[in-house]
């Protein structure tokens, strides 16, 4: 009843407040989705009901947009592309063996199309942008702080709660539900987001939402309070990162700054470039004073590590399979609620995908990426998020063939939510910066 009732409460509240205000609460709660679900699950055995409040909320959000604008901004061959996608989904899932099995990947597939169209069509005024950005960025620094409390303060409690232990044996030695949990026998950083790939790859995408923000014309540099505030969220997000051991986070954050830097020239102040180089020389004394970085870091490089050294095996084991039924093996074959009925799994998110939908619904991935891909790289030099947009789609995709969580939520959301800000013609900067 009370999970009900909450799930009652945040769609209500969604469904009265302004477009804008519900992207921005959208980001504020979704680092708390797992916590509070687990609240659920922990005291009453429960939580399935709750789950559901980020599709239902992202459906009202769509739907508010609709009829505000009656119409979606999209263009003509995105639109074709998202038709033809979703009515070969369609055929996938009806000629799926068991239905309830193919709901937790149609979902994925589903609503990744849907948070983009909500971001790439909300409207923020220039006015409204500086709460648009702060709540979310006190939302991510509380999810970061929670990761220190989680690996540092309260391990086995959380560990619980959380669903990540099993037990714990007489000499103390605690047993996980998952591998991923340790790695080279070191506990690693998982907050309350979701296992530990879940916790940097947020971490990874919540960073470059932040330093893109730092990096616009957004009023941050007129604020030394809000100047201050973003260098501490971030450089405690940074060292969250490191923590994580998401060898997919640490990827996909550098990745992206690669690109964004690149795409671009930034004019930047000389008090920028010192902090930068201040926070840089930290980075390597902190390395360089921490044993486990320096070896996770060598033994994931050099291959011997065990995930990364199986990760190409897998990989390479998983290309063979696909090709043996190119069409593909249906929905939730790879990925659903019951780990029996999983057919075949590699670590590798294309891999699966690939093994699912077959090479067609895979082509059909890549040109929506290509199409957005070209589009944000079109107008990276006169377009707020464009670049951000751009770094996300590019990294993602090379990410998602050598890791599974880069498919999974809510990297899902928080991803294609900073695409779909791209390519939204509202934060372009001949009408965003002029209002």
């Amino acid at each position: 009843m009370l999970e009900l009732v909450l799930l009652l409460i945040i769609i209500s509240a969604f469904a009265l407040i302004k477009v804008e205000k519900g992207v921005m609460l959208f980001f504020v709660l979704l680092p708390f989705h797992a916590f509070v679900k687990n609240f659920f699950v922990f005291f009453f055995q429960a939580g399935g009901i709750f789950s559901n409040w980020k599709e239902l909320v992202l459906i009202i959000l769509l739907g508010k947009i609709f009829l505000l604008k009656r119409k979606l901004f999209l263009t003509k061959n995105l639109m074709l592309l998202f038709y033809v996608f979703l009515a070969y989904l369609c055929i996938v899932f009806l000629g799926t063996k068991n239905l309830s099995n193919a709901l937790n990947p149609l979902r994925n597939h589903l609503f990744f199309i849907v948070v983009f169209l909500v971001f790439s069509n909300v409207k923020i005024n220039f006015s409204s942008m500086r709460g648009f950005v702060l709540f979310p960025m006190i939302s991510f620094l509380i999810s970061y702080l929670m990761g220190f409390v989680q690996l540092f303060l309260l391990k086995i409690p959380l560990g619980f709660y959380m669903g990540r232990i099993a037990g714990i044996d007489p000499s103390g030695y605690i047993f996980y539900t998952t591998n991923s949990a340790r790695i080279l026998g070191f506990e690693r950083m998982a907050g309350i987001i979701g296992g530990p790939n879940d916790f940097g790859l947020f971490v990874a995408i919540s960073l470059l939402f932040s330093i893109i923000i730092l990096t616009g014309e957004f009023g941050y540099r007129k604020s030394k309070s809000l100047l201050l505030f973003s260098y501490i969220t971030m450089s405690i997000g940074f060292i969250a990162l490191i923590y994580s051991f998401s060898r997919a986070g640490w990827a996909i954050f550098f990745g992206s700054l690669i690109i964004f830097l690149i795409t671009k020239k930034i004019k930047i102040r000389i008090s920028f470039i010192i902090i930068g180089i201040v926070a840089l020389l930290g980075f390597f004394v902190f390395v360089a004073n921490t044993d486990i970085v320096q070896d996770v870091y060598q033994k994931t490089v050099s291959g011997e590590e065990a995930s990364s050294a199986d990760r190409l095996n897998n990989v390479s084991s998983g290309l063979s399979v696909i090709f043996d039924k190119p069409w593909g093996n249906g929905l939730g074959t790879t990925n659903n609620q019951d780990p029996t009925a999983v057919e075949f799994f590699a670590e590798s998110a294309t891999i699966n995908i690939i093994y699912e939908l077959g090479f067609i619904g895979y082509f059909l991935l890549v040109m929506i990426f290509v199409v957005i891909g070209v589009k944000t790289y079109l107008s990276r030099n006169d377009h707020l998020f464009a670049r951000l947009s751009l770094a996300v789609i590019s990294v993602t995709f090379v990410a998602s063939f050598v890791s599974v969580n880069t498919y999974g939520m809510p990297y899902i959301l928080m991803s294609w939510a900073c695409i779909g800000l791209g390519v939204n013609p509202n934060f372009s900067n001949k009408v965003y910066l002029t209002e």
